[in-house]
């Protein structure tokens, strides 16, 4: 007998959530746990590798209403959004001229999908930017970017200010993480590796559970 009730989080990002090569990741873990607690509960990974802000903000509401299709009057659903790393990335070298994304466009990005998320009349939380190991992330990658903790910082402040504005949970990963020997939990100084998605699952469970965020 399917339940009468279906709860669904949305988890969206970038590829840290998409969490390529360890069976999903953290979003993995997360699936796995919710969807056993009750039939016919679902969790989407719809984060994506390499995304910014404005990109997420382009298909977000597309993706959401794909999702909220069937919805019943009894269903319940929960939007958790983690996005930041792509957008604090430099190009090449570290200088203001060679940011990826500005701060007034990650800002600007991050309030519309707040907006757009809350629209859709659901549980919205956001989760903050990892630390990296910048003996590994200020050497140009094969696309030429490189990636600094005091830029991941900053961009982690305006989502902070963003939900606080808005009034939305959000779980501080970079203070989390900075206060843990972190580097020991990433694979290649930025995507979390099998040790690393396992501690972010934890603290997003605890999150979910203490903001009642589970749908």
């Amino acid at each position: 007998m399917v339940n009468e009730q279906m709860g669904t989080i949305l988890c969206f990002g970038d590829s840290i959530t998409f969490g390529e090569g360890y069976n999903g990741g953290w979003c993995g873990y997360l699936k796995r746990w919710f969807e056993d607690m009750e039939e016919g509960n679902q969790v989407y990974n719809l984060g994506i590798p390499g995304q910014t802000s404005s990109e997420l903000l382009a298909r977000f509401e597309a993706e959401t209403k794909a999702r909220l299709r069937f919805k019943r009057s009894a269903d319940s659903y929960t939007t958790i959004i983690a996005i930041g790393v792509n957008d604090a990335k430099y190009n090449g070298s570290i200088s203001g001229q060679n940011a990826l994304v500005s701060e007034d466009a990650f800002r600007s990005n991050a309030l519309g999908l707040m907006r757009e998320a809350k629209s859709f009349k659901q549980k919205v939380a956001f989760i903050g930017l990892a630390p990296v190991d910048e003996s590994k992330t200020l050497v140009p990658s094969d696309v030429g970017t490189v990636l600094a903790n005091e830029r991941v910082a900053r961009f982690n402040e305006i989502i902070t200010e963003c939900c606080k504005k808005d009034g939305l949970p959000f779980l501080d990963l970079n203070k989390i993480m900075l206060k843990r020997d972190y580097k020991m939990l990433l694979e290649d100084g930025l995507h979390p590796n099998a040790k690393g998605h396992r501690f972010i699952f934890t603290r997003v469970r605890a999150f979910m559970k203490k903001n009642d965020l589970l749908p």
